[in-house]
């Protein structure tokens, strides 16, 4: 009888027990910010990076290629960094494509700041090559259409839908002068509160570090007590 009690004891305690949890992994946790930009990882983390980016910088596809993994699987992923990633743009294809990058919600825009850097070329590469007609028609459009047809003339529109973009978002988004006055608003807020002068620009905890690369950043995070 008593063996029995002690053994019903036991299954009570077992019972009653949380179960043993493993550590949240932070990196596909992603979510918009008040400035306009894309927040991966804990909105809470102590170490706060901001990486100002354009679309059709090469240092900012090497940083995306050689940086994004071990800052997610080193920082991101245990909750001591966040990232947020806001667009700096520099050209009217950077525009463009930005516009579409941003028409859609916080997790896919991570994705798609990804993929377009790892098909950059496949992006862009039809805005290098636009006929003279191509190019009259996009100088005779109205300022806030012209995103519109340089994404139709350069194959950017094609990309986007190839990737799950609804036909009728990347229209009413490349058309949108609200979306398009917000990216112009995301680049003078980083000239004038940190002098961002080129892509990519690194702010570790409100500070601008000085470099571009995976290995100017880190040291960065280490000293800011990641």
């Amino acid at each position: 009888m008593i063996r029995r009690l002690v053994v019903a004891f036991a299954l009570l305690l077992n019972l009653a027990a949380p179960a043993l949890s493993k550590p949240r992994n932070w990196v596909g946790v992603v979510s918009a910010t008040p400035q306009g930009g894309y927040l991966i990882g804990n909105p809470k983390a102590p170490v706060k990076v901001i990486e100002y980016f354009s679309l059709t910088c090469p240092h900012c596809r090497h940083f995306a290629e050689t940086g994004i993994a071990p800052l997610k699987a080193n920082y991101i992923a245990n909750g001591r960094v966040s990232l947020e990633l806001r667009n700096l743009i520099l050209n009217a294809p950077d525009l463009t494509a930005s516009l579409l990058m941003r028409c859609t919600q916080p997790a896919k825009a991570a994705q798609l700041y990804d993929q377009i850097y790892a098909e950059q070329e496949a992006v862009f590469g039809g805005t290098y090559h636009l006929s003279s007609d191509a190019v009259a028609r996009i100088e005779a459009a109205p300022d806030t259409q012209k995103p519109a047809v340089l994404a139709r003339e350069g194959g950017i529109d094609k990309w986007f839908i190839a990737k799950g973009l609804a036909p009728k978002a990347v229209s009413a988004c490349l058309a949108d002068p609200k979306a398009q006055d917000r990216l112009l608003a995301i680049r003078n807020d980083a000239v004038k509160n940190y002098d961002v002068q080129g892509t990519p620009s690194f702010i570790v905890n409100g500070k601008r570090i000085d470099g571009v690369t995976w290995e100017d950043l880190e040291p960065a995070l280490k000293a800011a007590g990641s």
